[in-house]
């Protein structure tokens, strides 16, 4: 489609409130615009071109922006998938344990989970090795990660699993500290930071439950707070 660009005079409202209802220079909805290139003046945005040719052929989730200087795109038939600083990408390794369901770098190493296994690739600075089967997981949808002070912390079906700076994995809290398993109708769907704490957003496996936000401060044996969302889920 042309560049076709309209005019709009005092086009600086931006997106209104409602569909009748909104200020003077805003608009309802709209899809495939550049609203912000040049001030009060509406285009259509350029469409999107195939980077990778042919290469990626799965629906990549998760991507680790590497210290390697590389990216990691990580496919759903377990596909991983290298993007250069140039640009040019490959498929660098299948998963044999699965499709892939969670990845981020930590400490020298990428981690990368499918639905029942931990693995790893690194050490970057060094001579990096594969290992798909590093460690066991608890079977679960998805392993979202987060990185918070000295530990990765992995989304564990009802539990937090960790690795720490010094490569320790536990299955369920940190080395010393067992942290309580969620209910038993609970599964974490993500996992983010929040100050010096994190929180995991959980889904329910009934629909008579609502969703619940947990809060855990990465050093007691249970979440310090909780709070009921009326939801089955949350997915982010």
């Amino acid at each position: 489609m042309p560049n076709r660009s309209i005019t709009i005079s005092n086009f600086s409202g931006g997106q209104s409130d409602s569909p009748k209802v909104g200020v003077r220079g805003s608009f309802d909805e709209a899809v495939g615009v550049d609203i912000h290139s040049r001030p009060f003046l509406f285009q259509a945005n350029q469409r999107l071109t195939r980077e990778d040719g042919v290469v990626v052929n799965q629906l990549c989730r998760f991507a680790v922006h590497s210290s390697d200087g590389n990216s990691y795109w990580f496919g759903d038939a377990g596909g991983i998938f290298r993007r250069t600083a140039a640009g040019v990408w490959s498929l660098v390794r299948t998963n044999t344990t699965g499709g892939n369901v969670g990845a981020r770098e930590f400490n020298d190493f990428i981690y990368y989970a499918s639905a029942t296994n931990l693995g790893r690739f690194g050490p970057l600075s060094g001579t990096p090795v594969w290992t798909d089967n590093w460690q066991v997981l608890d079977t679960a949808e998805y392993h979202q990660m987060t990185v918070q002070g000295l530990y990765l912390l992995i989304a564990n079906a009802r539990r937090i699993a960790t690795v720490s700076d010094a490569g320790i994995f536990t299955a369920q809290g940190i080395p010393g500290v067992t942290l309580t398993s969620l209910p038993r109708n609970f599964r974490i769907r993500t996992i983010i930071n929040f100050g010096i704490d994190v929180l995991v957003g959980t889904i329910t496996t009934d629909s008579h439950t609502s969703a619940r936000i947990f809060k855990w401060d990465i050093a007691s044996p249970a979440y310090v707070s909780d709070d009921e969302i009326p939801e089955r889920g949350l997915n982010a």
